[in-house]
This record gives C-alpha cells, sequence and structure tokens, in this order.
C-alpha cells in the first residue's frame, strides 16, 4: 500500500510484520512487529491522518489498528471475522471508517472513533453476509471502495462475479455468527 503522499510503500508478509519503505532510494525505513499470528495478507494507510495510522489484516482473523510512530497502542483490535481476512478497504472522505473482507462471506465496517467489542450483541460492524443471499460457502476474497462515488463498495467472492453494494442502503448489523434473523439488511 502506497501512502497518501506516495512517498512510502508498506508491506505485510508471513512473518507478521509490516515493513515500511523508500522505494526510491531502496531502503527499508522501519520494520514493525505486529500482534498477528497469521499471514498478513492486507495493510491499508487510514487517509487523512498523515500516514500515521496502519490498519493490517490476516490468516488470524484479526484486524489491528496502530499509529506507526507509536506500534505497541494498539487503536481498534478486531476478531470478528470467523474466516482469513483478505483485504481491507479505505475511502478517501472517511478517515476513520474502513472495512474488512472475511473468508466466512462478511464484510465488515469498523471505526477507529468507537470502542469495538467482538461478537457482542449489537456491535453492528456487519454490514454484508454473502450467506444470506448468494450461498454457506461463499468468500469475501476482495473490497474496493470507489473513490469518487465512496458510497459504492464493490465485492469479489470465489465466484465469477464482481458484486456492488450501495453502502447507504445497508445496515449494520451485530458480529455475532448467526447474529440476527438477516444480517444483509437492504434499508
Amino acid at each position: 500500500e502506497w501512502s497518501s503522499n506516495g512517498r512510502i510503500l508498506a508491506s505485510g508478509s508471513d512473518d507478521f510484520c509490516v515493513m515500511l519503505w523508500d522505494p526510491f532510494r531502496k531502503r527499508c525505513l522501519r520494520s514493525i512487529t505486529t500482534k498477528h499470528s497469521g499471514n498478513i495478507f492486507s495493510v491499508k494507510f487510514l487517509p487523512r491522518h498523515n500516514d500515521a495510522l496502519i490498519a493490517t489484516a490476516a490468516a488470524d482473523r484479526s484486524i489491528y489498528v496502530f499509529d506507526v510512530n507509536h506500534p505497541n497502542d494498539t487503536i481498534l483490535s478486531c476478531a470478528c471475522h470467523v474466516g482469513r481476512v483478505k483485504r481491507l478497504a479505505t475511502a478517501p472522505d472517511s478517515p476513520f471508517v474502513f472495512w474488512s473482507a472475511g473468508e466466512e462471506g462478511s464484510v465488515l465496517q469498523l471505526d477507529t472513533r468507537e470502542q469495538h467489542r467482538c461478537n457482542t450483541e449489537g456491535n453492528g460492524v456487519r454490514l454484508v453476509n454473502l450467506d444470506t443471499h448468494v450461498n454457506t460457502h461463499t468468500e469475501a476474497k476482495c473490497l474496493a471502495i470507489n473513490p469518487r462515488r465512496t458510497e459504492l463498495l464493490a465485492v469479489g467472492a470465489n465466484d465469477p462475479y464482481a458484486r456492488i453494494y450501495d453502502r447507504r442502503m445497508l445496515h449494520l448489523v451485530s458480529s455475532l455468527v448467526g447474529g440476527g434473523n438477516n444480517p444483509f439488511v437492504n434499508g
């Protein structure tokens, strides 16, 4: 993931570390050991935070947000996914909100301004659940927010389709597995 100013490249890998690179000088600026215990699949700079806040998602079903200047201080910790977390997405006009796609078929919407408690009734983070309207084996594999129309969310899965959702037409529901009668709700 490139920083907003295009000068720093962040990468995550199988060693559970995030590396910050200056690719133009061909050097590593910093290696940050994360709290992950599985391969890091996605790294995102959160917009409008001077490239200091980074979100990571991994095979251990966890998401972390931390400040690169204080990496031991976790801003957000989430283990609501029950499958590997494959992708994160951000929107340029939403500096505190970001989205995650998990292999259990869920897309979560997380807000760093809110206290997050995983798997509690009413935590209201599940935005899309592919299990309820596709089938029980649909895995969310990729995720993108339209940078010009940030209400539009594209989700790729382990089938031949890309699904586009208007976030304004969706409700957030509990992340509890099986929580609620219809985790994908049109507004």
